[in-house]
């Protein structure tokens, strides 16, 4: 391989390669491992050794093993309980006090250079003189940003809007948009979302231009360094499975999503130099990033990466939500407010429990797996057995074979109609003597509106960014309208949404900005962003893995004009301070409101942005919108197999 480098023939890796593989095929006999993990860490540690020349580059090393460590009732007190609907985790609670402080300026930063406030400020007091003193500065709005799956394609079109929010780019302050990034307190993100948010933390939340020069998107995920650096390849692999080896004898269960994690600690995270602060000891885990200077200084919003949580007793039943939870990976407490469980325990402590300590349970690349792992979900199971019942009886015999095979080692339990292609990623519960398990929450909400929508977080408007697909990969309106009736049904607070039927008659719900919520100031207003071209088609599918530098900027340049287009800043604007709030105890709660519709610009800006439900107005329920989702998962599901198989 590469036979014009010099190249070191490694009797050591010979040998690693046949322990290794020795060790795999007896938890196979053992049983230890899930049949399909255990086959594809056979088939990984065949492809390590494939490669015998050292590579020029160095891999991440950000795929450390958790280790198990006695206690010696040392421990704290790490899990929490909500004891109201209002309540919050202790440590987020905290910093949430000191970041309200920041934010209220930063927001006012905003509303001066989008000259909204002044024009309100004016036309409030001709209109009442006593809405708010001369003295009197309202109270920013609380703001968040809810970022939904679709890989790369959510990642680069959700990376372009933030930058046109961040004040630190001059074009995005004269467009009016820049410093709103600034001003959110909360921003969630599920699958390519989470990503994103991972890779921009982990950097410690630079331009994101900065950002994309410091990974490597310009590779496959799959296939690092491809074929000009197959030892590369063969280094991360090695890597890879070591780390999953080691933390099976550690005394954890390994799935895919260990695979996974390798792979996305060289794609999508910066390598050690690029981390301003110290993982020497910890590695890149989720509770490494309360080092990031802006984390410590309470001036970056608190990042919430969006999994789906099960236990054994649930792992096959489907993946709705109940009897699934949603479950909130957050820098300072990770846990749920699901219905059946609503507990939390600090990030770093995850999978401890009594006096029994789990280091590293919160490595990042992990998590990010855990994140965006579609293909652990609870699928049909007669989908798969037909599908591999044609694939048997292929004429192919190189199909019919390996699906042959496939059907031998497939565990397809007899008691469910549903299955897994292989075991989802798994920690030691801290709540319980069961095993957590968590998957893609695709099929719960395609928008992570849940965690945002929490009483305890007193959000005011939260920016829906959607760059999920439909039939032709744009946004159809079912992410949102699944989130956001998944939100009702478990008793949460959400502004009227259109029905997928209203969705696909009025193009503009689909090809614009549109707001929710805009006369009803007892819940959060949604800005709703679809992805839609403006400068570039960013319909891209969400099995690209790979970009080239300048679909990456050209996608970057399409989200940020996506916030940018038309009258769009302006009209924001006047939401934005409409949602201000009287701290002065002047105005009772029954007026406390500006009077948009007497401010000419904002009158137009409702009119064209608001969506106004129809009097008897009844969204789409959360049953018809979760059977939509699982039939577009099923197609998907099929889909996948059939290339697979094929």
């Amino acid at each position: 391989i590469d036979a014009h480098r010099a190249s070191t023939f490694s009797r050591g890796n010979i040998l690693s390669a046949g322990i290794t593989f020795v060790s795999v095929i007896a938890m196979k006999l053992t049983k230890k491992m899930a049949p399909t993990t255990t086959t594809v860490l056979a088939v990984l540690l065949l492809a390590t050794h494939l490669s015998v020349c050292q590579s020029e580059r160095t891999h991440n090393p950000w795929t450390r093993s958790p280790k198990i460590e006695n206690c010696d009732g040392q421990r704290q007190d790490y899990v929490w309980r909500q004891s109201s609907d209002t309540g919050i985790p202790p440590m987020e609670k905290a910093y949430m006090e000191q970041n309200d402080i920041v934010t209220n300026k930063e927001f006012h930063k905003y509303a001066r250079n989008a000259k909204m406030q002044q024009e309100m400020l004016r036309v409030s007091r001709s209109f009442s003189a006593s809405v708010f003193e001369e003295s009197c500065i309202p109270d920013a709005p609380k703001l968040g940003v809810a970022i939904s799956g679709g890989s790369f394609r959510s990642f680069l079109n959700a990376a372009g809007i933030l930058d046109a929010m961040d004040k630190r780019s001059p074009e995005a302050m004269d467009a009016g948009t820049g410093g709103l990034l600034q001003s959110l307190s909360y921003i969630a993100g599920e699958s390519g979302g989470a990503w994103l948010l991972g890779s921009w933390f982990s950097q410690g939340l630079p331009q994101f231009k900065d950002m994309l020069h410091n990974i490597r998107l310009n590779e496959s995920l799959v296939f690092p360094g491809g074929t000009e650096d197959l030892p590369f390849f063969g280094e991360v692999v090695q890597k890879t499975m070591e780390d999953a080896v080691q933390k099976r004898s550690n005394g954890f269960n390994v799935s895919l999503a260990d695979m996974y994690a390798g792979l996305i600690s060289q794609h999508m995270l910066p390598a050690p130099s690029q981390v301003p602060y110290d993982t020497e000891k910890t590695g890149l885990t989720l509770s490494s990033l309360a080092q990031v200077p802006s984390v410590k200084n309470f001036s970056a919003p608190l990042p919430l990466m969006i999994s789906l949580q099960k236990d054994s007793g649930t792992l096959n039943k489907g993946d709705t939500c109940p009897p699934a939870n949603i479950w909130e990976w957050g820098i300072f407490e990770s846990g749920t407010f699901g219905s059946n469980l609503t507990s939390f325990v600090h990030s770093g402590q995850v999978g401890s429990s009594g006096n029994t300590c789990v280091e590293g349970g919160d490595s990042l690349s992990w998590i990010l797996a855990t994140a965006t792992a579609a293909f652990t979900s609870a699928s049909p199971k007669d989908t798969l057995e037909e599908t591999l019942e044609e694939c048997m009886h292929s004429g192919n015999l190189l199909h019919s074979t390996i699906c042959h095979l496939a059907a031998h080692i497939l565990d397809l339990d007899e008691r469910s109609d549903r299955t897994h292609l292989t075991t989802p990623a798994q920690l030691p519960s801290s709540f319980s003597e069961d095993e957590l398990y968590f998957t893609d929450v695709g099929p719960c909400e395609q928008i992570p509106l849940f965690s945002l929508l929490q009483k305890g977080r007193e959000l005011d408007v939260i920016f829906a960014l959607d760059a999920t697909e439909g039939n032709t990969s744009w946004p159809t309106g079912l992410a949102l309208s699944i989130s956001a009736s998944h939100a009702r049904h478990v008793g949460l607070r959400v502004p009227d949404t259109p029905t997928l039927k209203q969705f696909a008659s009025d193009k503009n719900l689909t090809t614009r900005a549109t707001f929710f919520g805009c006369h009803d100031v007892d819940m959060p207003a949604i800005v709703y962003i679809p992805n839609h071209e403006v400068s570039f088609p960013s319909n891209a599918s969400f099995g690209k893995l790979q970009w080239t530098p300048e679909e990456q900027e050209a996608m970057l340049r399409n989200g940020f004009d996506q916030l940018t287009e038309d009258d769009l800043p302006e009209c924001l604007s006047c939401l934005l301070t409409s949602r201000q709030k009287d701290n002065c105890g002047i105005v009772s709660k029954a007026e406390n409101f500006w009077p948009r519709e007497k401010v000419p610009q904002c009158e137009r800006c409702f009119q064209k942005y608001c969506w106004i439900p129809d009097e008897g107005h009844n969204a789409d329920s959360w049953e018809s919108a979760s059977n939509r989702v699982d039939e577009i998962n099923t197609a998907n599901f099929e889909g996948m197999l059939r290339s697979l198989f094929d």
